[in-house]
Order: structure tokens, then C-alpha cells, then sequence
């Protein structure tokens, strides 16, 4: 009733572990590494500013305002909420 399936062979052919392209290359053989240029100046750190994730539940008709702020001015989310708070409650620096 069952008979052996020809389609499959019998036994897969095993493969050989191959060699690394760079198998006989030694790691930490010195090699000239060229020397950088650095320039006389001092090179001032740029100074980050620092931001807060900020994430909150907003009504629909406060998005819809604010997509409106965004779109006609031309600004981003981020800058409008910035700008909202700013003026509503001054800032503290």
C-alpha cells in the first residue's frame, strides 16, 4: 500500500565546513594606519538641548485646531504646543 517515494532521495549529501575567506590572515598583525590631520582650532561642543517625551489624551475639536495651527502656519506639532503653553503661561527662565 505505501510505497517509497522516488521523488525524494534517499539520503542528503552532507556538506563540508568551509574555510573563512581571511583564515589565514593574523588579526593583530601591525598594519600603517594613517595618521588624521587635526586642524590648530579648538572645536567647540554643540550645546543639546534638552527634550521630553510628552504624550496626552486630546479632545477632538483641540486636534482639530491644532492640525489647522499646524497647517496654516506652517510649523510642526511640537512647535505649536511649545508656542500655546509659552503664551498662556509665560516661561519660567
Amino acid at each position: 500500500m505505501t510505497e517509497p517515494l522516488e521523488d525524494r532521495p534517499v539520503s542528503l549529501p552532507r556538506r563540508r565546513p568551509q574555510p573563512s575567506p581571511d583564515e589565514r590572515i593574523d588579526p593583530v598583525d601591525p598594519t600603517p594606519v594613517p595618521q588624521q590631520q587635526f586642524s590648530s582650532k579648538p572645536v567647540r561642543a554643540r550645546k543639546r538641548e534638552i527634550v521630553l517625551p510628552l504624550s496626552t489624551r486630546i479632545s477632538q475639536e483641540v486636534q482639530d485646531i491644532l492640525d489647522d495651527a499646524v497647517e496654516s502656519n506652517g510649523i510642526t506639532v511640537r512647535q505649536a504646543v511649545e508656542d500655546a503653553i509659552r503664551s498662556h503661561w509665560g516661561t519660567h527662565r
